[in-house]
């Protein structure tokens, strides 16, 4: 997430290395992480959707927040 906010990867790019993180979290990773890592794809999600057209029939669900609210409690 620190590199898209500076600006060093692309929004795709990041989402791509999350959902890998994600994958490998699942498996072996602590759940504390796996919630983080929830919470930074939700982010980047809804940073693509709003540097588009911003169209609310395609804004991105709230899934991965819950996931990561859910882990957190």
């Amino acid at each position: 997430m620190f590199f898209c906010q500076k600006g060093l990867l692309t929004e795709q790019r990041c989402f791509e290395i999350l959902n890998r993180a994600k994958n490998i979290c699942i498996k072996f990773g602590p759940e504390q992480l796996l919630g983080r890592i929830y919470r930074n794809l939700g982010n980047i999600d809804r940073r693509i959707w709003r540097s588009g057209v911003g169209d609310y029939s395609k804004m991105p669900s709230l899934e991965n927040h819950h996931k990561a609210f859910e882990i957190a409690q």
